[in-house]
C-alpha cells in the first residue's frame, strides 16, 4: 500500500487527482447540461436499450462504487503479484470467483427460470464475446500492466473508459451527448 506523505508533491497530486476524478464522476451522474452531439444509431438498438430508466442516479452511484473498489483491487493485486507473480492464475481465480458471486446474485435477483433462456442467436454471441474480450482479455492486460508498472499507472487510464463508452454510445446507440453526462 502506498504511504501518503502530505509534504510530498507526488502524494498531493495523487490525492487531488483522486478527488477530481470522484467529483467528475458525480458531475457526470447528476448534471445534465446542454446537448453537444446528437446522433442517429448505425443500427436500431434492441428494445431494452431504447427505454429510459428512472434509476440512472442509482446506477451512477453504483458505478462510482465499482470504480472505487476496482482501484482497491488493483492496489491489492500489486501485493499479490509481488508474492505470486503469475498473472494468468490470478486472473483465473479472480474470474472464477466473480462468476460464482455473479451467478448467486443473478439467481437471487431473477428466480424466474424462463428469463434465463438463451437461444443460439445474437444474445449468445454478445454474452460470449463480452465475457472473452471485455473481461477475460481486459483482466489479463490489467494484471500484466499492474505487474509491470503498478496500480497507479493502470487506474490513471480509468477515465478514458468513460469517455470511450460515451463516444461509442453516440456512434452505435444514437445517444445524445450532453455537457456533464
Amino acid at each position: 500500500m502506498e504511504k501518503l506523505a502530505f509534504k510530498s508533491r507526488s502524494s498531493n497530486a495523487k490525492v487531488v487527482g483522486s478527488i477530481i476524478s470522484i467529483a467528475g464522476a458525480f458531475v457526470m451522474t447528476f448534471y445534465k447540461g446542454k446537448s453537444i452531439l446528437n446522433s442517429s444509431p448505425l443500427h436500431q438498438p434492441i428494445g431494452f436499450l431504447n427505454s429510459m430508466d428512472s434509476s440512472w442516479a442509482i446506477a451512477g452511484i453504483i458505478l462510482t462504487v465499482d470504480y472505487f473498489l476496482l482501484s482497491l483491487w488493483y492496489i491489492l493485486q500489486v501485493h499479490i503479484l509481488k508474492e505470486f507473480p503469475d498473472e494468468l492464475t490470478l486472473v483465473l481465480l479472480y474470474s472464477t470467483t466473480a462468476t460464482i458471486i455473479s451467478i448467486v446474485v443473478a439467481l437471487l435477483s431473477v428466480p424466474n427460470a424462463s428469463a434465463w433462456k438463451i437461444g443460439l442467436n445474437l444474445s449468445l454471441i454478445s454474452i460470449v464475446s463480452s465475457g472473452i474480450f471485455g473481461k477475460l482479455i481486459g483482466n489479463l492486460i490489467y494484471a500484466w500492466s499492474v505487474h509491470l508498472k503498478g496500480a497507479v499507472y493502470v487506474t490513471s487510464f480509468m477515465p478514458l473508459q468513460i469517455a470511450i463508452s460515451g463516444i461509442l454510445g453516440v456512434i452505435f446507440l444514437g445517444d445524445t451527448l450532453h455537457i456533464g453526462r
